[in-house]
């Protein structure tokens, strides 16, 4: 399965079903001249038999008896002995390269005793191609497997941590304090998020190619805290962790996911006997800080193996950056490195016991996946592309106008509100409110709450302007009573002639026909103004000027059936009684008022359509004005162009006078002048 991410960033907790995966331990051993048969390697090439020699255990402590064990049989992955650094890539580290660029996390740590080998199988050797470590070959393996697969997009970040004395530094900072120290060392801090460590604070530096992510490695590695001591001239005095953070998205139209993984190359510091590398001073306390830190991990390790309910990650900084490594989401791999002299014995021992505990740990990797917020807005806008077009197309198909479907602009907004105006006040039909769109639709619904909501804060307005009204109970009752007293006044005459006959008008009621105005109400006593039956309604007076009352109207409405009318029910909406108390108020108080503002209405409507008609008048006049103005502009061009033509003329012909007559007094002074000489010459 497949572990997600959550809003924050941090890792959800591995599912209880996920599939685990053991800790690989190979073991390597640094090529030595003799071994002195301590170190044997059986045919599975997986047993190493580390041998004693008690003898010779004896002779050196100087004891006549010993009655410890002379051997010991491990059993790893793989036992590396003889082989070259790009057999141990193969062995150790490709297959966690490969689970990283499909997702997983993964870890190659290598541990040991001071000089067994660590960093040379880790970093390699800078000067020599051939001999380059685990770390250079897994950056060109990723970055060529990135090569090959170009339907993702891949990001790659580099960071690089070393944790020196039980502080952590940050290798890849920019700057650097007192003996090539790296600094940053106080914002560093680790973080725990769920079941995810990472340390706050630790530059993740971006790299595009293999030989930037090279060159940022041995930038850091640089900066490394290494120092010589009796059993190693290049003794690394810290442990760091260079990681590298791969992020790949999908392109196209590939599946919205992002993977996200990482992979930890980690470097351990050399646990050394003190008696035998012979440090002092600064030394000394990095090989005590050195040991603590191994011997705290150790103890984090056998607790996971027992599967303790309190894991000891919190005891060291070292614990707490490898815990995902050792237990959590993450393929492991760890390297014992030894170095299998008889001198060394002891130290061979004690790095195979430790890689046995390691073998028992389990973790739960699973490919770490979520989703992009880039890819799902690239995937979402090319959606709304898509569904915009099939619009453009099915109305082109039905044969609409073009429909804007996206936000309604001001102006816009502005014309529906003129047209839902003109529909509440009846000027408009229904026809012609604009319900082409959603938006549009929904623009209107607010405009009819905007208009309802005016509306009804105008009429409070205005009703609490005025005095109040009659209730509705009391405006019929005194209607009623006016129309008893009016025929109370009719029927005295009558009643004063039944007295004198004797009779009176008691008499005149007992001794009627049957065509009593009541039944009698056998009910309690009390007032009661009777139950009318249903053939007791007066015929309607069709030429009848007299206006009825809205009880009367609806009596009529309702058949005679003896219900009572509406208006006068208690249940009724209040709604419906403020609509019933207008209309009474229409018809019984103000009629006159009512019929006004009906005219005036009516000539107001008749107004609108005058003006209407005069503004399209107008239109026509100031459009054949325009036609006019440009008739005329055209003549006065048209004139002009003919003064100039005129003026031009004249002028030629002036020029052509002038010139005519120069050469005819030219022609004339010659006949002058001879006519003397003849004269002359005749004499």
């Amino acid at each position: 399965g497949a572990r997600r991410l959550d809003a924050r960033g941090a890792m959800k907790p591995a599912p209880r079903d996920a599939t685990t995966s053991a800790v690989k331990v190979f073991l390597r051993a640094r090529p030595c001249i003799d071994d002195e048969g301590s170190f044997v390697v059986q045919a599975d090439n997986k047993t190493v038999n580390v041998d004693l020699k008690p003898d010779k255990t004896a002779a050196r402590r100087g004891l006549d008896v010993n009655n410890a064990a002379d051997g010991f049989a491990f059993t790893f992955d793989n036992v590396l002995k003889d082989i070259n650094q790009e057999g141990v890539y193969d062995h150790c580290a490709s297959e966690v390269v490969d689970n990283v660029m499909n997702g997983y996390n993964g870890t190659v740590f290598a541990y040991g005793q001071t000089g067994a080998g660590k960093t040379f199988t880790m970093t390699g050797e800078p000067g020599d191609y051939k001999q380059r470590g685990v770390v250079p070959r897994a950056v060109h393996h990723i970055f060529h497997e990135m090569d090959l697969r170009v339907e993702k997009e891949k990001v790659v970040r580099v960071s690089y941590l070393e944790i020196y004395n039980e502080q952590m530094y940050d290798l890849l900072a920019d700057s650097s304090e007192d003996g090539g120290i790296p600094s940053r060392r106080e914002s560093l801090t680790i973080v725990e998020r769920g079941d995810e460590v990472r340390v706050k604070g630790l530059t993740k530096k971006y790299v595009a190619s293999e030989a930037e992510a090279l060159a940022a490695f041995f930038a850091g590695d640089a900066n490394r805290a290494v120092a010589a001591h009796a059993l190693n001239k290049s003794s690394s005095r810290s442990h760091c962790v260079f990681t590298i953070h791969l992020e790949q998205r999908a392109t196209g139209d590939g599946p919205d996911k992002t993977i996200v993984s990482k992979l930890h190359l980690v470097d351990l510091a050399g646990s050394e006997r003190v008696k035998k590398s012979h440090v002092t001073g600064a030394l000394f306390k990095e090989a005590t800080f050195i040991n603590r830190s191994l011997s705290l991990l150790e103890q984090t390790v056998m607790a996971m193996s027992r599967k303790d309910k309190a894991i000891p990650y919190r005891q060291s900084k070292l614990t707490s950056v490898l815990r995902d490594s050792l237990i959590g989401n993450c393929k492991t791999v760890m390297i014992a490195c030894v170095w299998p002299e008889f001198g060394h014995v002891e130290e061979t021992v004690s790095t195979c016991r430790f890689s046995g505990r390691v073998r028992t740990l389990r973790t739960n990797p699973v490919i770490n996946e979520s989703k992009d917020p880039r890819v799902l807005l690239r995937k979402y806008e090319r959606q709304v592309q898509e569904l915009k077009q099939e619009l453009a197309m099915r109305d082109t198909f039905a044969n609409r106008e073009t429909v804007n479907y996206g936000d309604l602009s001001e102006i816009e907004r502005t014309e529906l509100s003129e047209k839902v105006r003109d529909y509440v006040h009846g000027m408009t039909t229904l026809e012609e409110l604009p319900c082409d769109s959603l938006k549009r639709v929904r623009e209107t619904f607010k405009l009819f709450k905007a208009f309802h909501l005016q509306m009804r804060e105008e009429h409070a307005a205005e009703m609490a302007a005025r005095p109040s009204p009659p209730a509705e109970d009391d405006a019929v009752v005194s209607s009623e009573e006016t129309t008893a007293e009016a025929q109370n006044a009719e029927e005295a005459p009558s009643a004063a002639e039944g007295e004198e006959d004797g009779g009176g008008a008691a008499a005149a009621a007992a001794e009627g026909d049957g065509d009593e105005v009541g039944d009698v109400d056998d009910g309690d006593g009390g007032f009661h103004l009777g139950v009318a039956p249903d053939d007791a309604a007066p015929p309607a007076d069709p030429d009848s000027d007299r206006p009825r009352s809205a009880n009367a109207q609806l009596a009529g409405a309702l058949g005679g059936t003896g219900v009572r009318p509406p208006i006068l029910a208690p249940e009724m909406s209040v709604h419906s009684k403020k609509n019933s108390a207008f209309a009474i108020y229409k018809k019984m108080i103000a009629p006159e008022k009512a019929a006004e503002l009906r005219d005036k209405v009516e000539t107001l409507r008749v107004k609108r359509v005058e003006l209407n008609a005069a503004v399209e008048v107008v239109n026509a006049a100031k459009a054949s004005i325009d036609e006019l103005s440009v008739v005329v502009e055209e003549m006065r061009s048209a004139a002009a162009a003919d003064e100039k033509l005129s003026a031009k003329a004249s002028t030629l012909r002036l020029d052509a006078e002038a010139s005519a007559s120069g050469s005819g007094a030219a022609a004339a002074t010659p006949s002058r002048e001879g006519s003397p000489g003849g004269s002359v010459a005749g004499a």
